[in-house]
């Protein structure tokens, strides 16, 4: 195979991402002088601030469909929150801390 083509990437580049059917489909069938599109991906951090959010992702465990599940709060406060940011939210610029390159992982 000369070309591989693949949305391979998820949310922060690893939650639900398909890197691992890519570098799979890479090792059995892409030609040692073959190409992957996209071939690399950065990650960038940023600082924000959302109360608001935070409050509401952490107290939904108070009641959930009139069943108390507050024992999940604290599994809630230290589990990653994944969502979109508005650009107003974000307090400093952001960062590149991780680059995956597919030909070298």
């Amino acid at each position: 195979m000369d070309i591989i083509i693949s949305s391979w990437m998820g949310r922060c580049l690893f939650h639900r991402s398909k890197i691992g059917e890519l570098l799979k489909a890479r090792d059995k069938w892409l030609h040692p002088e073959g190409k992957i599109y996209p071939d690399k991906a950065t990650l960038y951090i940023a600082g924000m601030e959302d109360n608001q959010g935070k409050d509401d992702f952490v107290n939904y465990w108070d009641f959930v469909y009139g069943f108390n599940m507050k024992p999940l709060r604290e599994d809630a406060l230290t589990s990653p929150f994944l969502d979109a940011v508005h650009p107003r939210k974000v307090v400093f610029f952001p960062i590149s801390s991780f680059i995956v390159g597919c030909y070298v992982i």
